[in-house]
């Protein structure tokens, strides 16, 4: 895993826990509870296939489910900014 591969997965953790203490502490709305979820699969995406991998013949095999995730993660992020902001 290269060095922006390991940063973008730290953010995502990061923002993950803020949201996370954010629905906890903070009155339990639910795009803090989707935005946590979101960053999570996110990362969870981040972890399993790195940004900077080689997908050459043989380099590297991306995780499909791990992509799965990470994008019903960026979907469910997105969910969470619209509710937050526009509604």
């Amino acid at each position: 895993m290269k060095a922006f591969s390991r940063v973008m997965l730290v953010l995502m953790v990061v923002f993950s826990v803020v949201h996370a203490i954010d629905f906890i502490v903070y009155g339990q709305k639910l795009q803090s509870a989707l935005a946590c979820v979101g960053f999570g699969l996110m990362a969870y995406g981040a972890w399993r296939n790195p940004w900077n991998q080689a997908v050459a013949a043989g380099a590297g095999v991306r995780n499909r489910t791990a992509q799965v995730l990470s994008t019903i993660g960026i979907v469910l992020v997105l969910v969470s900014f619209v509710l937050r902001y526009v509604a």
